[in-house]
């Protein structure tokens, strides 16, 4: 018996010692990386997000990019897959960053981790849905109503402010609450009505 506790103590030893091994390479990685990719005087910006195929992300990656360059500043992805929200801040308290941009199709569930952040003085900004709960600087969001005004523009102009228009909405409008889908119909409408040769004839997701 005395031989199975020691044998146990033992395996608990070194797992306690594998997982510090893990810890300690998986947090050297994020300062080497950081170190080699940007200067003491430049801005550090981290975007924490849980998709990054689509192309609204894609678009707003591009948006960034534009931005850090203007302003001589470096930015890095993480991606929430492998590692956690937890995980990932973590990170970037360790690392020191300036700012985080948490861009999550539910910003709620970062809400921990941006009042860590904040803690720590990292200036944090939510993008595409609010975390109110959260302790977060800035909330930007998108303006549906007048995201459809612009569209049904564009499109009387390509019909030449003659004809039916038809409106296909994506998994963006159709799951969530549904005055997003009215305030982006209520915006084409606005501008429909006021072209007389126009009529919105069909809207389908």
């Amino acid at each position: 018996m005395k031989y199975v506790i020691k044998a146990l103590e033992f395996s608990i030893i070194i797992a306690l010692l594998t997982l510090s091994v893990i810890t300690f390479n998986k947090i050297n990685q994020v300062e080497i990386s950081n170190a080699q990719s940007y200067r003491e005087d430049q801005m550090h910006l981290a975007i924490v997000t849980d998709e990054i195929s689509s192309y609204a992300y894609q678009r707003f990656l591009n948006g960034v990019e534009t931005e850090v360059k203007a302003v001589d500043a470096v930015y890095e992805v993480y991606e929430i897959g492998d590692l956690s929200i937890d995980d990932i801040v973590q990170m970037l308290l360790i690392t020191e960053v300036d700012g985080v941009v948490f861009r999550l199709s539910d910003n709620n569930l970062a809400g921990k981790g941006i009042d860590a952040c904040k803690e720590q003085g990292i200036f944090t900004i939510v993008v595409g849905n609010d975390a109110p709960e959260s302790a977060r600087d800035i909330y930007i969001g998108t303006n549906k109503f007048n995201q459809g005004r612009q569209a049904a523009t564009l499109a009387i102009e390509a019909i030449k402010e003659d004809g039916n228009i038809g409106v296909i909405l994506g998994s963006e409008y159709h799951f969530e609450e549904s005055s997003v889908s009215n305030n982006f119909i209520g915006g084409i409408q606005d501008v429909v009505s006021k072209a007389s040769l126009v009529e919105l004839t069909e809207v389908a997701y």
